[in-house]
């Protein structure tokens, strides 16, 4: 049996809180709203027209029958911005894991890139606590929606689809 994932979001101050998502289907289901929490957007977390989401950080822990995992690499293999307004856009980076911070709304623009969405171009996300088959984490994904006035609607937006893939020996 070869390497498993399952994927964690991360949230709060200081070394923030690693919160576990589904393993049985491999499904990290978040969304982007206006605070800092986890999971599905409810009353009240909807992001302003024209504003910043909070910051997502994601990262995904490998155990299993491993020798290495290498060339990790994060991708939105669906990005569908509908609803945010004319122009949104998701911006992500590589973070190291000490780099951690409590996420706020502050613009990332300029600093993140634009998410990739083909696996050839994603984000190279590293994996130091991956030795010699041993359980671990990658580093996180930084992820950030900017959403714009016109052209938003209210309510949830379209549905972006975020991939892992990797190469295992």
């Amino acid at each position: 049996m070869g390497a498993t994932l399952q994927w964690y979001q991360t949230n709060g101050a200081g070394a923030g809180i690693d919160t576990p998502q589904s393993q049985t289907d491999g499904v990290n289901n978040w969304d982007f709203k206006s605070v800092d929490t986890v999971g599905v957007a409810v009353a009240g977390e909807e992001i302003t027209a024209g504003s910043f989401s909070m910051h997502i950080y994601t990262k995904v822990r490998f155990t299993g029958s491993f020798s290495s995992i290498d060339n990790v690499l994060f991708y939105a293999s669906v990005l569908n911005v509908s609803g945010f307004g004319e122009g949104a856009y998701i911006i992500a980076s590589g973070i190291e894991v000490g780099s951690y911070s409590a996420p706020t709304a502050v613009s990332k623009s300029g600093t993140w890139a634009l998410v990739p969405t083909l696996a050839a171009s994603g984000q190279n996300i590293t994996t130091p606590s991956l030795v010699a088959g041993t359980p671990g984490f990658t580093d996180y994904m930084g992820l950030q929606l900017k959403t714009q006035a016109s052209g938003a609607i209210a309510g949830l937006g379209g549905y972006t689809s975020f991939t892992v893939v990797y190469d295992e020996i």
